[in-house]
């Protein structure tokens, strides 16, 4: 993750309000930025395999040095996480670019499906790589300005839902 996303991130969690019974009070988090341990990480890692815990999956590729195509597969398909979708689609389509090796159709739909069910579980990523890909088309996809719309207007009304929640 680059400066910038730290800073943000430790901007927004640095601290939160607690309300309780209509009195709030200003709870310090601990510094986001330090690198947990690896016995943490570990132990996380082990805790998301078992129950799918979103936290310990984020903490795991946050700080692990590890990539896991296996991890990532099991927690999109029996956790139905989005982010591990959006990895999954990532890992398979890049690892060509990385070897300079040419996927097949096979490999692409693979790609494509988890693409589409992390677009369907809202994940942003998912949904403007949808909207790109049909956009402007690839070897596998033609163009689509109905899908392109599609995803990209799916993305802005849930961004808007979000900025409105915060407010």
């Amino acid at each position: 993750m680059n400066w910038i996303k730290k800073l943000i991130l430790t901007i927004i969690f640095g601290c939160m309000i607690h309300s309780m019974n209509g009195k709030k009070e200003i709870i310090l988090v601990e510094n986001i930025n330090r690198r947990p341990s690896e016995e943490y990480i570990d132990s996380c890692t082990s805790n998301f395999l078992k129950t799918g815990n979103h936290k310990d999956y984020f903490t795991y590729v946050e700080h692990s040095n590890k990539t896991n195509l296996a991890y990532d597969l099991l927690m999109a398909d029996k956790y139905n996480n989005p982010d591990a979708c959006y990895f999954v689609y990532l890992y398979l389509t890049e690892l060509g670019e990385k070897y300079e090796y040419k996927i097949d159709s096979k490999v692409w739909d693979l790609a494509f499906y988890y693409l589409h069910k992390g677009a369907e579980l809202n994940d942003f990523d998912c949904l403007i790589r949808l909207s790109i890909i049909y956009k402007e088309g690839n070897e596998f996809v033609l163009p689509d300005t109905m899908k392109s719309n599609y995803y990209r207007a799916k993305y802005d009304s849930i961004k808007q839902s979000e900025r409105n929640h915060f407010r």
